[in-house]
């Protein structure tokens, strides 16, 4: 069976996004990670001096969906589903979400849309 690797854009650098990045970093999870974005650079600033050479920061949306990563992740809030879902996937983007409960939300049904349409 063939695998292709994963080439990892993260939103969210909270605990969860930092605990994903860290396990990255370590060699827990194999995928590369292209970039986090965030609305705030706290959470990338705690992150070690090693994995801040490594990782690029990003708090403009528009320069993070044009880097090379064939998997976002969300790890950020039900709000930022809301806000980016729908983006991610007009971008051929793949999309994970931590934060499934935005789902319930029946104004996210463009999400469901545009998934059954590819």
């Amino acid at each position: 069976m063939h695998f292709i690797r994963k080439n990892l854009g993260i939103i969210g650098c909270g605990n969860i996004g930092r605990t994903i990045i860290r396990a990255i970093y370590e060699g827990k999870i194999d995928c590369k990670v292209i970039g986090v974005f965030d609305v705030n650079k706290d959470g990338y600033d705690a992150l070690s001096d090693e994995i801040k050479r490594q990782l690029k920061f990003f708090d403009d949306f528009d320069k993070f969906i044009k880097e090379d990563a064939n998997l976002i992740l969300e790890a950020a809030s039900q709000q930022a589903v809301k806000e980016y879902a729908v983006n991610v996937l007009n971008h051929d983007k793949n999309l994970m979400l931590m934060s499934v409960g935005a789902l319930v939300d029946k104004n996210l049904s463009d999400v469901t849309k545009i998934y059954l349409m590819k």
